[in-house]
């Protein structure tokens, strides 16, 4: 389904995910929420399967999954969002290593998304993830926290370092966009 040995072939990964579902393997229950949650042309997107998928992928112990519901429970559509399971589900994840929940967990406590606003620990989160190579999102953050003095001091050599890299990574600002 990747797209690693030429075209992206979900109708075949469905199926062999169909066939492994019943052996409760934490990637694939994990992937079958994935299919659901962005719909990938096989299957139609249907959060609340996805959501059922990820539980279930969650229960197995994929931490994948844990930061997939924290994700939707925080930033997914409005009727389903649920600020308390999403940042239980975040610092679990977080606690596990997970990089993009401790980029999500950033960005909770720089915005004061269910938790009180708080730079230092905005910045501590944003720069956990980048050492654990979270990615441009993370390296943005980070580069602004050290652009603005938000929760630490300004660096503008950092930032420039970190928005550099952010670049490279993929990572488009809204200009850019």
């Amino acid at each position: 389904s990747c797209g690693w040995f030429g075209e992206r072939d979900y109708k075949a990964q469905m199926k062999i995910l169909r066939e492994l579902e019943h052996y409760n393997i934490p990637v694939v229950l994990n992937d079958i929420g994935y299919a659901y949650q962005y719909g990938n042309g096989v299957v139609k997107k249907n959060i609340r399967l996805a959501i059922l998928w990820f539980n279930k992928a969650v229960a197995e112990g994929s931490v994948f999954a844990m930061n997939n519901l924290a994700h939707i429970y925080l930033l997914g559509p409005e009727k389903y969002m649920d600020i308390d399971k999403g940042l239980l589900f975040a610092f679990r994840a977080a606690d596990y290593d997970d990089e993009q929940a401790q980029n999500l967990l950033g960005l909770c406590y720089r915005f004061g998304l269910g938790l009180d606003e708080d730079y230092e620990k905005a910045f501590q989160y944003f720069n956990k993830a980048v050492k654990r190579g979270a990615g441009g999102c993370a390296e943005y953050n980070l580069s602004r926290c050290y652009a603005l003095g938000k929760g630490t001091a300004v660096d503008l050599k950092k930032a420039e370092k970190y928005m550099r890299l952010a670049k490279k990574h993929g990572y488009k600002t809204m200009d850019e966009r």
